[in-house]
């Protein structure tokens, strides 16, 4: 998919945070094409800290335009029995209506700590 301007496809950015004590995936979606990308999913590989994914509802995307969203994680997923590797990755599944797409998003190890009571 071309578009007029030589820019095709759909940007991804993501990054872990926290927020109001809770672990965070801020991510920020382009629109690179010519037409409305739609069907967004994301899925996160299963992983030692058992961290999954809650329900995100991301609209349609119209052509050159931007959208951010924050999306909760829990930790109530399947767990990976090996060992996380430094530096801390997570692997991704993105699927939206132009393909699949794979993707690693690093972590700083301190947004998975809790802070004791």
């Amino acid at each position: 998919m071309g578009s007029l301007n030589g820019a095709s496809g759909i940007e991804v950015n993501a990054s872990f945070n926290r927020l109001n004590g809770r672990i965070c995936l801020e991510i920020s979606l382009a629109n690179k094409s010519n037409e409305t990308i739609t069907d967004f999913e994301i899925q996160i590989k299963r992983n030692f800290f058992s961290l999954t994914l809650e329900k995100v509802n991301i609209s349609p995307l119209s052509p050159n335009t931007n959208i951010d969203k924050v999306i909760t994680l829990n930790n109530f997923g399947a767990t990976d029995s090996n060992s996380p590797q430094t530096p801390l990755f997570f692997d991704f599944a993105f699927k939206c209506s132009l393909d699949v797409f794979f993707f690693k998003v690093p972590c700083m190890f301190h947004t998975l700590l809790v802070k004791a009571i």
